[in-house]
C-alpha cells in the first residue's frame, strides 16, 4: 500500500480561496453544520447557509472527473443545497441511487415483545451522495467486512424482524430537542408497561430513564445505518473500536499508546458526545470511496473521518475552525502517517 497522507487546517471552510485550481479531492465526506442558533453564540441562519456554499464551491470547482459527495445535512442547510441542486445552476451532479441512508442510535428494547425505541441524533442525520452526471460510480454496500466477536455490553444486539417493530424518536429541525428533554423515553417505557426510575441530570437540566425493571433492556451504545432502499442492508456498527478490514489489532493497541493522546486516544474514547464516531466513519469509508481517493472533510471537527480515511489507506484533507478540536485531528493525522507509513 502506497503511503498515506493527511492535514488539517485549522481555517473556516467558508473561506472558499482556500480551494484553489491546485487542490483536486476525489471524495467530500461530510456533516455540514445544518442547526441554527442550538447554543447561546453559535452560527445563525446565514451561517448555516455558506456551509452550503462552501462545499457547492467545491464540488463545482475542485472535484477530480469521477468524484462524489457524499453530505450529511438537514432542516434549512438541506432546503438549500436541496434549492441549488434541482436549480438551472447544476449542470454536472446526480444523485447516486439508493444512496440515502440514516442513522439511529439504539436506546431501549422490550425483551418480551422486541419493540425498540431508537433515537436520532443532530449527526449524520440524513446522508445521501452524489456524482457527476454520466458516471457509473456506486456505493459498494458488500465493501463492509462487519465486526465479529464483539463483547457483550450494548454493543451488539438482535435486530427487530422489520421496521414495524421500532418507534423513532422524533428529529425536530432547526433546533434538536432530544430523547430526554423531549421525554421520549418516559413515554415508551410507560407504552410498554416496564417500571423504571427517573434520574435528574443537572448538566443539561432534563430527567432520564434509569434502572428499569426487565423486561427493559438497554442498548445506548453504537449506531445503526439504516438504508433508504432496503431492509436488509442494515447494519449495526459498536461505538467502540473492534478489529475489522484495516482497523487491525495492531492499529487499536497503537491508538491506546500514551503518545497518542489528545489524538488518537481521544478519537477512541466512547465518551465526549457526537464527535468521536470513527467506526462509523469506517463504514462510510469503506463502503463509500477506494483506495488511494483523496478525501476532503470541511467540518471535520476531531477527525474522524480523517483516522478512518488513512487506516484505510486513503488520504485525507481535513478543515476546522475551532482549533481545540483540529489539534486532536491534526495530532491524530501526524501518529496515523507515522505508524502507517513506516
Amino acid at each position: 500500500m502506497a503511503n498515506v497522507l493527511g492535514k488539517v487546517h485549522t481555517i473556516n471552510a467558508r473561506e472558499t480561496t482556500f480551494f484553489n485550481a491546485n487542490r483536486t479531492y476525489d471524495r467530500i465526506i461530510t456533516d455540514i453544520p445544518s442547526f441554527e442558533n442550538r447554543w447561546p453564540g453559535t452560527q445563525g441562519a446565514g451561517e448555516v447557509i455558506d456551509n452550503v456554499n462552501a462545499v457547492i464551491h467545491v464540488m463545482n470547482n475542485n472535484m477530480s472527473a469521477d468524484g462524489t459527495a457524499t453530505l450529511s445535512m438537514t432542516g434549512i442547510a438541506q432546503e438549500k443545497f436541496n434549492a441549488w441542486f434541482d436549480s438551472e445552476h447544476n449542470t454536472t451532479w446526480e444523485r447516486v441511487p439508493e444512496s440515502q441512508w440514516a442513522m439511529f442510535r439504539p436506546y431501549y428494547m422490550n425483551k418480551d415483545n422486541d419493540q425498540h425505541l431508537w433515537g436520532r441524533r443532530d449527526d449524520w442525520t440524513f446522508v445521501e451522495s452524489f456524482r457527476k452526471i454520466g458516471s457509473d460510480y456506486t456505493i459498494d454496500y458488500a465493501a463492509w467486512p462487519g465486526i465479529q466477536f464483539v463483547q457483550e455490553g450494548g454493543d451488539q444486539f438482535d435486530f427487530p424482524p422489520d421496521r414495524s417493530y421500532i418507534k423513532y424518536s422524533a428529529f425536530r429541525a432547526p433546533v434538536h430537542k432530544g430523547i430526554n428533554s423531549a421525554n421520549e423515553a418516559q413515554q415508551w417505557f410507560q407504552s410498554q408497561g416496564i417500571q423504571y426510575q427517573e434520574l435528574y441530570n443537572e448538566t443539561h437540566g432534563v430527567w432520564t430513564v434509569g434502572n428499569w425493571e426487565f423486561p427493559g433492556f438497554g442498548h445506548m451504545k453504537g449506531y445503526v445505518v439504516m438504508p433508504s432502499h432496503s431492509w436488509t442492508e442494515k447494519v449495526h456498527i459498536p461505538a467502540r473500536w473492534y478489529p475489522h478490514g484495516k482497523f487491525t489489532q495492531d492499529v487499536i493497541a497503537f491508538a491506546d499508546r500514551r503518545e497518542c493522546s489528545n489524538g488518537l486516544r481521544t478519537q477512541k474514547s466512547v465518551g465526549g458526545g457526537n464527535h468521536r464516531f470513527t467506526m462509523l466513519a469506517s463504514w462510510i469509508v469503506a463502503t463509500h470511496t477506494n483506495e488511494g481517493d483523496n478525501i476532503l472533510d470541511p467540518f471535520c471537527g476531531i477527525g474522524c473521518v480523517g483516522a478512518a480515511a488513512l487506516i484505510w489507506g486513503r488520504n485525507f484533507e481535513g478543515i476546522e475552525y475551532n482549533p481545540s478540536r483540529s489539534v486532536i485531528a491534526e495530532n491524530s493525522m501526524g501518529k496515523l502517517m507515522e505508524f502507517l507509513n513506516r
